[in-house]
């Protein structure tokens, strides 16, 4: 009966979870039922404590819970398992109890196992299991396409540290740097790429193993940063753009009284000299306010189709004397047609500050590649790189065989004012301008640049269906005066003057005022000889608009012409300044002024 007791409790525990747990199983119900004290005995000692179960009288109820790695079984025995008489059929039920018990736990087991082999593969990070030597025992999918190693590969993999050669430790370092918000690693992937990566660390309970969450941040990071640029670079454009307004409200009165001080000197004087330097400081100063305008997308553009490879073979000549006989250019041009929505003035100059910064790059000579090229960009690309649309973009490429810069200069190149140069070699404004012009036309720019190297500049401008336009250059107008009455109205009293003084000069009757309020007034003491009227744009009481609007039901069709600092689109969109009305661009030069004064006065004549 022993023989039998303990084969029927012990050997078929031993076939269904293992002999060191089944014993185990037998001593904890000797010790539910009083028999046994402690969890090791000889195995005489184990045969007498079966014998003493099988002798005690009464029904024996015991609930002997048997833990393994991964099983857990409970087990019923009673006192009919253990008499003489029904032994095959106790033997036999009980034998169906542990079959149904351990197909349920195996059941229960299958099922927490595909669960959770589920959230591993799907976690949407890429997850290994280390064992204590660090050794790869699991790796989900994830993590094989952020390695480059496949699943095979992975398991059994001891040099986990290969992945963070620069010296990370993040077993060590990632908890701590979690809890303060500096868990980004840089991890090395099988090619040798870096990717940013987030560390999230967990252990097992019970083991030694630890469960390390990796995730990919590279591309948010790279996102974060840009928006962060441009943000930085939309702060600036305003302060530049303001900048810009008020400079060429001063700029509009030097310019003017430069001009007229040097119609009213005769030739040979010795103070026209310094007049002409005063009139040409100025129009540097304009050039510059310009530029700007330009780095803060403020500056008006005259869109329309242009083919890119025209505009580039029209200033190859002038291209070549600015970067000097010492520098190669090259052209490779793509032969199929590329046309662009394009300002062509604004695309000169991107090529001529590109060109002036590579000469810059080679004092000793080198060579400059100007290429362009038709791609296709997709959807990922373009929400990435800032880009308006998907679709065909042209890809004009500006390489150079220059000094090349290093990381800390390429990430500020496009900073109003930021220079490499000596203090005369430069403003800082040619590559600022250059990322505003392309900005403007809804297109990209990136540089790539290496020390010792050279540097390549890809810029990527959206392509239109619309065939390109050959445009060419209008002889400029004589200038010729008037006889009529013109009307201003200008709040900054230097402008105000120095337009009277340059029409005045030139024959015209003027009549000033400082506000919109002010310009109606006067239109209703003088409105019968009044010809034109030229309206600042933004003015107190009344903006330039609102007064033409009142004048108007005094005298519908008056002529006007209005001026500002700001573009005319930028005042168009903020709803300002009518589509089609004429406007001057301030600072004003006096040809310029006098010009559109006599176009306006004689296309109204016209149509009368």
């Amino acid at each position: 009966m022993k023989h039998i007791y303990r084969q029927t409790l012990v050997d078929m525990l031993k076939k269904s979870i293992g002999g060191e747990a089944a014993e185990k199983a037998v001593l904890q119900a000797a010790i539910s039922a009083g028999i046994a004290s402690k969890q090791a005995y000889s195995p005489e000692e184990f045969s007498r404590i079966c014998d003493e179960l099988k002798k005690r009288g009464g029904p024996i109820r015991t609930i002997a819970t048997i833990a393994s790695d991964t099983t857990f079984t409970t087990v019923y025995y009673q006192k009919e398992m253990v008499r003489e008489r029904g032994r095959k059929e106790s033997l036999a039920r009980m034998s169906e109890v542990l079959e149904r018990e351990v197909a349920e736990r195996t059941r229960q087991l299958r099922e927490s196992e595909d669960k959770y082999r589920v959230i591993f593969e799907n976690t949407g990070t890429a997850t290994v299991i280390l064992e204590e030597d660090l050794t790869i025992s699991l790796a989900n999918s994830e993590f094989e396409r952020l390695s480059g190693y496949s699943g095979e590969e992975l398991a059994g993999k001891k040099n986990w540290g290969e992945f963070f050669p620069e010296g990370d430790d993040i077993l060590s370092e990632g908890e701590s740097k979690a809890m303060t918000g500096r868990c980004a690693f840089r991890f090395h992937d099988r090619q040798g790429g870096i990717r940013q990566v987030f560390v999230t660390l967990g252990g097992i309970p019970g083991t030694a193993k630890k469960v390390v969450s990796l995730l990919d941040v590279t591309v948010s990071k790279r996102l974060e940063a840009q928006l962060m640029q441009a943000q930085k670079m939309q702060a600036i454009g305003l302060l530049a753009g303001g900048i810009a307004h008020d400079f060429n409200n001063i700029l509009t009165a030097i310019l003017g009284y430069g001009s007229l001080m040097r119609m009213k000197t005769e030739a040979g004087h010795p103070v026209l000299p310094y007049i002409d330097q005063i009139v040409s400081s100025a129009e540097r100063a304009a050039a510059l306010t310009h530029g700007l305008l330009a780095f803060s997308r403020n500056q008006e553009i005259a869109p329309k189709p242009i083919n890119i490879n025209d505009i580039i073979v029209t200033i190859e000549k002038l291209l070549r004397r600015l970067i000097g006989e010492d520098i190669e250019l090259y052209t490779d041009l793509c032969p199929e047609k590329l046309p662009v929505m394009a300002d062509s003035s604004q695309i000169e100059q991107v090529l001529m500050n590109l060109a002036t910064n590579a000469r810059h790059a080679m004092p000793g000579g080198g060579s400059l590649a100007i290429r362009t090229i038709p791609v296709l960009l997709d959807d990922a690309y373009a929400h990435e790189h800032g880009l308006v649309r998907p679709g065909r973009y042209l890809l004009l490429m500006v390489s150079d065989t220059g000094t090349g810069m290093a990381e800390a200069t390429r990430e500020r190149i496009f900073e109003p004012f930021f220079t490499t140069k000596e203090p005369d070699q430069g403003t800082g404004l040619g590559l600022s301008i250059v990322y505003g012009i392309v900005k403007q036309h809804d297109g990209h720019i990136d540089c790539y640049s290496e020390p010792g190297v050279g540097t390549v500049f890809k810029i990527y401008l959206p392509l239109t269906e619309t065939a390109a336009e050959s445009g060419k250059t209008a002889a400029l107008p004589a200038i010729a005066g008037g006889s009529e009455t013109i009307l201003i109205a200008e709040d900054e009293p230097g402008i105000r003057i120095v337009i009277n003084e340059i029409l005045t000069e030139f024959g015209y009757a003027v009549l000033e005022a400082a506000d919109g309020e002010e310009a109606i007034t006067m239109f209703r003491e003088h409105g019968e000889r009044i010809d034109l009227l030229i309206l600042d744009v933004i003015m107190p009481r009344l903006n330039g608009m609102e007064a033409l609007h009142a004048i108007s039901r005094i005298r519908p069709g008056i002529r006007a012409i209005f001026m500002s600092g700001h573009p005319a689109d930028i005042l168009r969109k903020k709803g300002i300044l009518h589509n089609t009305a004429p406007f001057l661009l301030k600072p004003l030069s006096p040809h310029t002024l006098l010009t559109t004064v006599r176009q306006v006065l004689d296309a109204t004549d016209r149509k009368q």
